[in-house]
């Protein structure tokens, strides 16, 4: 008996370390979120997300080379995570990989062959219903299920269309799944909306940099940096722009 309730108490262990993880990430308490993200991929070999976020948080420790595997990590698993490709050309170029970092940017820019649910009065509830749905997201596109993984963000949307990370959180997918002009006009939509919410803005860059608009990028990283001078994102992409101005 024992053994029939250990696989869904190891589901919900892998579960609350991801979302701890996550937490703390965003937080940007590195080191405690590498402690839940390595216990995760102890256990189950980890999603392309867990990794990328992983390899960010030992960039921001300087311990580059174990970026550089996270990073690696991530993209054998997902090849088309645009995110993590870009990281990966960063941690490259500061571990002196100047090639490497290159063919990998050169690689990441070539062109790829309401106001809520009605039915559901609380807001609460339909915040709750909504993280349901996006944290099973990210799990559809942890594994690289990107239709099942969109259908769960625009569920969430539907829900509470005013959370701005429901739209990030689609947008990546649509841009990993190959809808790179679909993801591009998302997140200048919600741009539009919301300009000040800096991680859209963001990964704006990164699309517009990934998909051979290095100009458009530029742009939009200078102008988080004008309205946010301490945002370590954006000067991390513009160092890598900065390496790789033969454009």
């Amino acid at each position: 008996m024992s053994r029939g309730r250990e696989g869904p108490i190891m589901e919900e262990s892998l579960r609350w370390h991801y979302l701890k993880g996550k937490d703390a990430f965003e937080r940007q308490e590195y080191d405690e979120a590498l402690e839940h993200f390595r216990a995760l991929v102890e256990s189950s070999g980890g999603f392309a997300d867990v990794w990328n976020m992983m390899g960010q948080s030992y960039h921001e420790g300087g311990e580059f080379r174990q970026a550089v595997e996270c990073f690696e990590k991530a993209l054998a698993i997902n090849p088309r995570y645009a995110d993590a490709q870009l990281n990966l050309a960063v941690a490259y170029s500061e571990i002196g990989e100047y090639d490497r970092a290159q063919q990998l940017y050169d690689r990441a820019r070539a062109p790829e062959p309401g106001p809520g649910d009605a039915r559901i009065p609380d807001p609460f509830v339909r915040g709750k219903i909504a993280n349901m749905h996006a944290e099973l997201g990210d799990i559809y596109h942890g594994i690289g299920l990107f239709p099942d993984a969109i259908a769960e963000y625009e569920k969430a949307l539907r829900l509470r269309p005013e959370f701005p990370d429901l739209h990030t959180r689609l947008a990546q997918t649509l841009f990993d799944s190959g809808l790179k002009d679909e993801a591009v006009a998302k997140l200048i939509s919600l741009k539009a909306g919301q300009p000040k919410y800096f991680p859209g803005r963001i990964l704006l860059g990164v699309f517009l940099f990934s998909s051979g608009r290095p100009k458009e990028a530029v742009n939009e990283w200078q102008e988080i940096l004008s309205l946010d001078p301490e945002n370590q994102r954006a000067k991390m992409y513009l160092r890598l722009a900065a390496k790789t101005r033969h454009w």
